[in-house]
């Protein structure tokens, strides 16, 4: 079990555990060539509750926009005011020292 263990990367008692099991469900390791089923390591079921899933992907997708996405927009708007008022400022002054002279 060493080299397996070595192999693959699994700790020898998580294969310990996994050969065990897998007697118990049916593996004979005399039995050449070695019959390794699915049915022999897999998980058994765990008990309680299962989690509630949603039954399709389309379920979790929103089709409505969203509310950070109308908080960017906004404040790309009052960036563009901004920038016009600033414009606009430049340009009175510029008006007013034309009046001056």
């Amino acid at each position: 079990m060493p080299q397996v263990s070595e192999l693959f990367g699994i700790p020898i008692l998580t294969l310990q555990g996994l050969y065990s099991r897998a007697k118990q469900r049916g593996f004979d390791p005399s039995h050449h060539p070695l019959e390794v089923l699915g049915q022999f390591i897999a998980d058994a079921p765990h008990s309680g509750r299962p989690r509630k899933q949603p039954e399709t992907i389309e379920d979790n997708v929103s089709t409505e926009p969203q509310e950070h996405s109308d908080i960017r927009n906004d404040n790309r708007a009052s960036i563009g005011e901004i920038g016009s008022s600033k414009d606009q400022a430049e340009s009175e002054i510029l008006v007013d020292a034309q009046d001056e002279s």
